[in-house]
């Protein structure tokens, strides 16, 4: 239950600290021994300049490990620490075998913890576990019975979480969030004390029937996403997306180059701009996902220091059947084109990803720059219905890197909405 968050990490933790029990007899050096004295001090401190660029879907973010890593560092630190930052993080500075064993496992790791999985995903998983299974007794025990005890259940029992899937499902549905709370819930429902396990069969049997009629058909669901909100200048969607406030109180004029990303969309539609278009749309500030995501927008939350803001204006979206791109959200806005009503999204994209390092760390540290807003291409106005989910571009050695929400790769793991601040409705 806890595996990836605290068992898995900690056996690579107390490795590259230097804190794994040491037999007298092994006095060879350990050459992975890097998360020591200043280099950890500093990485700690990169942890602490990423803060603002988390988004405040991504529950906790992590703390300076260095000064808080015994001071009751949460399950979801470790999480978004180890497998979402630190492949991005140890570049160039973890002993380049040991990188690239850790990037595997890390590659794997998402892979386990998301919703969805196709069975390509799963056999990539496979294999990547595997190879991390057998690179850990080559690389770190190296064929003496001294370093026996390194050999913890945390890595033997990696391949059967991979084998698994299929039967028990993906990790994000069996980690300690979900079993500690679908505990709780079917608790609270028995009814029956002189035979309660019947009854909590029985309340489980119909909650699950419940569950999958609402996957089937969301618009039997009494409590949807869209419920949750109280804004007179909300605007309900398909598929579960709400457009939110606040929204331009009037029209402004956009820029040359916005006005021609949003001419280039409409002929790839087939479609043309009237000519009474002055060039003025009413920008609307956040869109709800339906993961339960509040994608914002550089519009308005660069009306606030970085220091008070955990940006959540980057977003990912589908671009074709397999493929993805990620762009940071201008504004979102609603407009007429020939004789159709469109709810869009205006990007700033980013580029594509090094594909050196992506092979060497097997995906799991995805650098790349953000476009140029001049160059052909940088902006992008795309339906709304595109967007996917908001991720995090961290700045880092004059480049961005991508972290995403661990337990988010594919749809919504429970209704609940992101918790939103007050803004007002509209604004000027």
């Amino acid at each position: 239950m806890h595996w990836a968050a605290l068992n898995f990490t900690a056996l690579f933790l107390e490795l590259w600290m230097g804190k794994m029990k040491r037999d007298p007899k092994d006095t060879l050096v350990w050459s992975w021994v890097f998360l020591v004295d200043e280099v950890f001090k500093a990485h700690g401190q990169s942890i602490v300049d990423a803060l603002s660029y988390l988004p405040g879907s991504f529950e906790r973010p992590p703390r300076d490990p260095h000064k808080k890593l015994n001071s009751g560092y949460k399950a979801w630190e470790f999480l978004t620490w180890i497998w979402g930052m630190a492949p991005a993080l140890f570049y160039g500075i973890m002993p380049e075998d040991f990188y690239v064993h850790f990037c595997k496992a890390a590659a794997a790791v998402r892979i386990l913890h998301q919703q969805e999985a196709t069975v390509d995903d799963l056999l990539l998983a496979f294999k990547l576990m595997n190879e991390v299974c057998e690179d850990f007794e080559e690389l770190y025990i190296d064929g003496m019975t001294s370093r026996l005890h390194f050999a913890r259940h945390a890595i033997h029992i990696a391949l059967h979480f991979v084998r698994d899937a299929s039967r028990h499902g993906m990790g994000a549905y069996v980690s300690q969030w979900v079993t500690e709370r679908a505990i709780g819930m079917y608790s609270a429902l028995v009814r029956q004390p002189s035979n309660p396990y019947r009854n909590l069969s029985a309340q489980a049997t119909l909650e699950t029937q419940l569950n999958a009629l609402y996957s089937r058909v969301p618009d039997l669901n009494p409590y949807p996403l869209e419920a949750t909100i109280r804004s007179k200048t909300a605007v309900a969607l398909e598929d579960q997306y709400v457009l939110l406030h606040p929204r331009q109180r009037t029209a402004s004029e956009l820029p040359r180059e916005q006005r021609a990303a949003l001419k280039a969309f409409a002929e790839s539609k087939g479609l043309t701009i009237h000519d009474s278009w002055g060039g003025r749309v009413q920008r609307q500030g956040r869109l709800l996902l339906p993961n339960g995501q509040i994608a914002r927008c550089a519009w308005r939350e660069r009306t606030r220091p970085l220091y008070k803001l955990r940006i959540s204006r980057n977003v990912k979206i589908t671009t074709g059947e397999r493929t993805v791109a990620f762009g940071e959200a201008l504004f979102y806005f609603q407009q007429k084109i020939g004789g159709r009503d469109f709810t869009l999204a205006m990007l700033h994209m980013y580029g594509s990803p090094d594909t050196n390092i992506m092979k060497k760390t097997s995906g799991a540290y995805y650098a790349c720059d953000q476009l140029p807003i001049l160059e052909s291409g940088s902006l992008r106005v795309v339906e709304y219905s595109t967007v996917q989910s908001v991720v995090a571009m961290i700045p880092h050695r004059g480049r961005f890197y991508l972290v995403e929400k661990i337990t988010l790769g594919a749809g919504s793991l429970i209704d609940r909405v992101e918790d939103m601040p007050d803004e007002p409705d509209e604004v000027d």
